[in-house]
């Protein structure tokens, strides 16, 4: 059973739910209904009201911390998904890059190992393009290729001389269009790349066209257009 994802700070909405309690009430209330699912909704809720000044209450230990037992029905696996999704995106909110690639990173552990009861779609908008994103924010090209299709770096093999061109550049501005599907089980987003070149300071923005398939047999979406081309002026 797949749950679709009823709150992400990513297209910024808020679901509302009847059984969320106060923030401040004691955990042993909370414990008592055993309502699992809305408490981590309203962690989530709460740390929305205030992203930059209560990150590190949507953490995952922090979270784990508080958390009474595991998740196990698939609404509450589901909530814990996009308790670290959410967490990606409140660090990226906060400009701390390497935290919300960790965050996203576990998002992304985490739907691997409950595959059964994730949706593959939101898996792709909300963590795979994100992590895939900050990999590039961060200038790490090398961590990129892990999201880009075996067969496409087969066909198209990173030589000596492209790694060395992407050591030359780091990544000044990252801006998403929407994602538009391209047909069944492809999904292509357009992103514009600012671009500085480490030695000579100079910037351009090269505009990178990104189509992503998945892979019914691996249940593994990939980025069959390769790496940003770099070489755009």
């Amino acid at each position: 059973m797949k749950i679709k994802c009823p709150v992400i700070f990513t297209v910024l909405t808020l679901f509302s739910l009847t059984s969320v309690v106060s923030f401040a009430q004691k955990p042993d209330s909370i414990q008592l209904k055993d309502d699992f699912t809305g408490w981590i909704y309203q962690r989530i809720q709460y740390v929305a009201k205030q992203p930059l000044t209560r990150a590190d209450l949507l953490t995952e230990t922090e979270t784990q911390a508080k958390a009474w037992r595991q998740p196990k029905t698939p609404e509450e696996i589901q909530a814990w998904l996009d308790l670290l999704t959410n967490q990606g995106y409140i660090w990226l909110l906060n400009g701390n890059i390497v935290r919300s690639t960790d965050s996203y990173t576990s998002a992304f552990q985490w739907a691997k190992e409950h595959a059964a009861q994730t949706d593959p779609a939101q898996v792709l908008d909300n963590i795979l393009k994100p992590l895939g994103n900050n990999y590039t924010r961060l200038g790490d090209f090398e961590q990129a290729l892990t999201f880009i299709d075996p067969e496409t770096l087969k066909d198209h093999p990173l030589s000596a001389l492209d790694k060395e061109r992407y050591k030359q550049v780091r990544v000044a501005s990252y801006t998403e269009r929407p994602p538009v599907p391209a047909g069944k089980g492809e999904i292509v987003q357009i992103v514009e790349i600012g671009l500085v070149n480490i030695n000579t300071q100079t910037e351009r923005s090269i505009v990178d066209r990104q189509l992503w398939r998945y892979d019914e047999k691996t249940k593994h979406w990939h980025n069959v257009s390769g790496l940003p081309d770099i070489t755009q002026h």
